[in-house]
């Protein structure tokens, strides 16, 4: 937080020892500030910048609480200053109050309207929160008022991103790349958004300098090694994205285990600890080499999803199953651990190596049929899942639901939902375009992955954009037409035509032009 801004009601004769308060503090000697800072307040009860810096010192101490506390008494005694707002917004953003930090934020615009960090502070709070539209204004001023400030237009860039503005994102990039060329996150940035603009070129040039600018950078390396994956450079891509866990991207699902990190050595007789991440579509599309481990090691246990458990222990006899989150891994029970995608990482240095996309989920039968039996039609039936919540390319991914209607033309065919969420709206969106979706009650598409995979089991065929369902049902082995936006995830490569190594059920239609969903829907309404 920053420090110091005088206060408008600093007593005279009262500051003799203020200063020396606050070099204590910018030195980090943070108790003795704390003692001074208090001293000030019995001898000065009212000195609003006391307070205000006693309340920042709580929170760089981890007392969000206190620091709210204090900083709420600074503003009370004044609330001129806009630094005091601030900090005050960022306190409650720490404790995830994004409402009340808004409402700080604006409070301490409306003091210093031109102060370039407000703006940023406001625009990544509301980025945070998923609200990018809100959030593009704010940083579109951060823009203008700090033309020269390189983190102004890389954080636009990412507004820009998440709106699936790629062309736009692609310009702030080039700037904020142009001011410091030295921050591998600009070019590994730029890279990500050539590739959703197809620039593929273009995009291993960004992230070539990215690596080069930093090569010890798990961010940057584990971006240019899915660009090569894209490109079906498999073995330059592969190695490139061992040690991803130790990226920032990798916080939320790494693992930090006491048992060695499996480098590719034999299982033979080996208890192997495989740990799932990223997202259900991963753990689902690395779930393919399950049975490879389980025939070459001596045991292997895998800690998953959840939702994913009774899926997994129906579908991989022997393989024992660790819900995340919900017990602790026993350590002295295995020899080595990895993340699941170390698999594909070291066992598919070839296409030929994926084999011929077999099925290898296995659904619940007596719901599989049960569902079927509800939906006994003469019909064939068809899933269809139409939106992705993910902040950082669901926008991309994502079709305008008035792209579907070739498809809901289709009277031939009856459609059933696999869209999680609140989608009452869509549906209704749907039939005012002429077609009917129906959604099965009793069914948590998003938490009952059992219900889920049974559901799509009991149908003839899927179609749906990328996301989680179209992992589901290519690994099911149901007939799946995936929709791909122009700029496709690494996972479905380059030079594949319409079919993906993965999944031998699944054909790809892919955008021709950047956000142009016509053609791709129309071919699944050919198709379907």
């Amino acid at each position: 937080m920053p420090l110091a801004q005088r206060s408008h009601l600093t007593p005279p004769g009262a500051a003799d020892r203020f200063p020396e308060a606050l070099a204590l503090h910018q030195a980090g000697r943070l108790p003795e500030a704390e003692s001074l800072y208090r001293a000030i307040l019995r001898r000065e009860p009212r000195r609003a910048e006391a307070w205000h810096l006693l309340g920042v010192l709580a929170g760089q101490c981890g007392n969000l609480p206190a620091s709210l506390e204090l900083l709420d008494q600074a503003i009370e005694l004044d609330p001129r200053p806009a630094l005091y707002h601030e900090n005050r917004a960022k306190a409650l953003r720490r404790l995830g109050r994004t409402e009340p930090a808004e409402a700080a934020y604006h409070a301490a615009l409306a003091r210093a309207p031109r102060q370039v960090g407000l703006h940023l502070g406001l625009g990544t709070l509301l980025l945070a929160d998923r609200r990018p539209e809100e959030a593009l204004e704010p940083l579109r001023r951060a823009t203008v008022l700090a033309p020269g400030d390189a983190s102004a237009h890389a954080t636009y860039a990412a507004a820009l991103a998440q709106l699936g503005e790629a062309t736009r994102a692609e310009m702030a990039l080039r700037k904020a790349a142009r001011l410091d060329p030295e921050q591998p996150d600009h070019w590994r940035n730029l890279g990500h958004v050539r590739r959703q603009l197809g620039k593929l070129e273009a995009a291993g040039e960004a992230l070539e300098r990215a690596v080069a600018t930093a090569p010890d950078d798990a961010e940057a390396r584990y971006a240019l090694g899915l660009h090569r994956l894209q490109l079906g450079d498999l073995a330059g891509g592969w190695p490139l994205t061992l040690g991803r866990e130790a990226a920032p991207s990798g916080a939320a699902w790494r693992r930090t285990l006491p048992q060695p990190h499996w480098q590719g050595e034999s299982l033979a007789g080996r208890r192997l600890l495989l740990w799932g991440e990223q997202g259900i579509g991963d753990e689902v599309m690395f779930a393919r080499l399950l049975p490879r481990a389980l025939a070459d090691a001596g045991s292997v246990a895998v800690e998953c999803d959840p939702r994913l458990v009774p899926l997994y222990r129906r579908s991989f006899p022997g393989l024992a199953c660790l819900p995340r989150g919900e017990a602790e891994v026993p350590a002295e029970a295995f020899d080595l651990q990895a993340p699941l995608g170390d698999l594909a990482a070291r066992w598919l240095t070839g296409f030929e190596a994926f084999g011929d996309g077999a099925a290898y989920l296995e659904a619940d039968p007596s719901r599989r049929e049960a569902l079927r039996r509800r939906l006994d039609d003469a019909r064939p039936l068809v899933g269809l899942a139409w939106r992705s919540g993910n902040p950082a390319n669901g926008a991309a991914r994502t079709p305008p639901l008035e792209a579907w209607k070739p498809l809901l033309a289709r009277r031939d065919l009856r459609f059933v939902a696999l869209q999680y969420g609140d989608i009452g709206e869509d549906l209704a969106a749907f039939r005012a375009l002429g077609g009917e979706v129906e959604l099965f009650d009793g069914l948590d598409l998003r938490d009952d992955l059992e219900g889920l995979a049974a559901l799509i089991a009991a149908l003839d065929g899927v179609v749906t954009i990328d996301n989680a369902t179209l992992h589901v049902a290519g690994a099911l082995g149901v007939p799946t037409l995936g929709l791909l936006p122009f700029g496709p995830n690494w996972r479905w490569f380059e030079g594949h035509g319409n079919r993906t190594p993965w999944y031998g059920s699944v054909r790809l239609l892919r955008q021709t032009s950047p956000g142009d969903w016509a053609p791709p829907l129309a071919e699944a309404a050919r198709r379907a």
